[in-house]
């Protein structure tokens, strides 16, 4: 007898099965996307953090040794230029920062004192190119006040006053130097450079020395890692070299650039003193750090055998 052969159905995925399948392939795919991206915009985050201890480990070494902070570089020059990560200075009396047609420099003029935006200096203060540049793949931006680019052995102006604290009249005739200067707190009437907690809010400090700037993943308006301020036709203060700038609504990320937000444009005179620092949020994701004056100070003398008082006559105020 043959033995009996057994009959078996074959049965295709029903549309609803295969919805199903999909949905939930779907589910695992964001997931796992959204996973990569948390551990790449957390892996960038690191980066950046390490970078900026860096460069301000090097800021705090280069006022130590010579009693003043650096200019900042030009934020468009191309990699690999000879002025790459160099400061824009003119070495006179008292020392100055050089924004001209030939760079993008940018300035402001506080009431008689300047403040600076730029890139890092990375080759002038010593420290590789690399460290220009946040996890993102974006310069850092670099903010700081004539004030603090002087010092009693770069301005007779220093050297000339009363005591151990400078004059602070922000007088166009009478520069105050870093010698004895409080920022902010020896002449609150007068704009230096503010931290606040959002565009409009509350101050969290008038006495930044310095201000760094990362513009986080989205890099809204940040100098791009390729710029090449000759590459192009655009003209002083153009956009060519930038990302796009900010929505609207990102109010505290505008503040940060210091452009115009009415035109959505910078240029190299339209800055503002203010810097917004915050927790990220839906609408902001910028790193914004900077050093306290008198905290600058005693970090200065803890590390560096009193140089800043010692050495440069710099007194907490």
């Amino acid at each position: 007898m043959m033995p009996t052969k057994k009959k078996f159905s074959i049965r295709g995925f029903t549309l609803l099965e295969l919805s199903i399948t999909m949905v939930i392939t779907g589910i695992i795919a964001v997931g796992y996307l959204s996973y990569k991206q948390f551990n790449l915009d957390n892996t960038a985050r690191t980066e950046t953090l390490r970078r900026i201890k860096v460069i301000e480990d090097t800021i705090l070494l280069n006022l130590a040794q010579n009693g003043n902070l650096p200019c900042p570089a030009n934020p468009s020059e191309v990699i690999g230029s000879t002025l790459y990560g160099v400061v824009n200075m003119n070495f006179a009396d008292p020392l100055i920062c050089n924004p001209n047609s030939g760079n993008d420099l940018g300035s402001m003029n506080l009431g008689g004192d300047t403040l600076y935006y730029g890139t890092i200096p990375t080759n002038s203060i010593g420290i590789p190119s690399e460290y220009m540049i946040d996890g993102w793949g974006n310069r850092f931006g670099y903010v700081v006040q004539k004030t603090f680019i002087n010092s009693q052995t770069s301005s007779s102006a220093c050297i000339n006053t009363a005591g151990d604290f400078a004059q602070d009249n922000h007088s166009n005739a009478a520069y105050f130097c870093f010698k004895g200067q409080a920022s902010g707190s020896a002449n609150p009437s007068t704009p230096d450079i503010q931290i606040l907690n959002r565009a409009g809010g509350s101050v969290i400090s008038n006495d930044a020395v310095y201000v760094i700037i990362s513009y986080g993943p989205n890099g809204y308006g940040a100098y791009l890692r390729n710029s090449d301020r000759n590459s192009g036709s655009g003209t002083e203060g153009s956009n060519v070299n930038r990302n796009p700038m900010p929505p609207a609504a990102n109010d505290d990320e505008q503040l940060n650039l210091g452009c115009n937000p009415t035109t959505n444009s910078c240029s190299k005179t339209f800055y503002s003193p203010q810097f917004v620092s915050r927790s990220p949020s839906s609408d902001f994701d910028d790193i914004v750090v900077y050093k306290d004056r008198n905290l600058m100070v005693r970090e200065c003398n803890a590390y560096f055998n009193n140089a800043c008082t010692i050495k440069h006559g710099i007194y907490i105020k």
